[in-house]
């Protein structure tokens, strides 16, 4: 098989079975072929080195529905594919803020090799750019204080609301709708494009 595949496409595992379980169609019944067990071995499991390790096993180990998973163990050895690879990639970048490709899982396999090769730095680099900025006072950019003067809460001014809006109202007609009543009482619609701010009055709801 070596000679003829690569090398993810060679089964990590092999089990024996006397006969292939078969539907009443004919058909193969997976469900019914026995389960490997992915599970790392006790012997041979080797514990993380730090707090970005356990991250990784702990993903590992809920992508894989494996119990527990060394920073040793082969992820194709454990039942790993490519989707499963996808997955990891994106659950570090989400989860850890941490740059890794699909490519990194196939070449490192291991958690160890991967930590190592490709994420020591990035976080040996992330720890120093958060330490770098701790009590220097920055710059804010003109973009960030004009959000800031538009989120600003100012005092409210009544006169200068009622000349806003009084000003408004010729150039909205819906604002100029007013409701009188007739001489039977009943009411109807009617434009007013001219009002002053005196005519305004302000409820206040509390």
């Amino acid at each position: 098989m070596q000679t003829k595949l690569p090398d993810y496409m060679i089964p990590n595992r092999l089990m024996w079975i006397k006969e292939m379980p078969v539907t009443i169609n004919g058909k193969l019944d997976t469900k019914a072929l026995p389960e490997f067990n992915f599970s790392a071995e006790e012997n041979n499991y080797c514990a993380p080195r730090n707090g970005v390790e356990v991250n990784l096993c702990e993903i590992w180990s809920d992508i894989l529905r494996i119990e527990k998973v060394g920073i040793t163990d082969d992820f194709f050895r454990l039942g790993g594919d490519s989707i499963g690879s996808l997955r990891i990639v994106g659950r570090v970048r989400e989860d850890l803020a941490l740059n890794i490709s699909v490519k990194d899982i196939f070449v490192f396999k291991t958690i160890e090799k991967l930590y190592d090769n490709k994420l020591k730095d990035q976080v040996m680099h992330s720890n120093a750019d958060v330490e770098s900025l701790d009590g220097i006072e920055l710059t804010s950019s003109t973009g960030e204080i004009g959000l800031w003067w538009i989120q600003e809460i100012a005092l409210f001014d009544e006169n200068k609301f009622k000349e806003c809006l009084a000003k408004l109202v010729p150039h909205h007609e819906a604002f100029g709708i007013r409701f009188k009543k007739d001489a039977d009482g009943k009411y109807f619609p009617c434009y007013q494009t001219n009002l002053d701010s005196d005519q305004i009055n302000l409820v206040r709801i509390k």
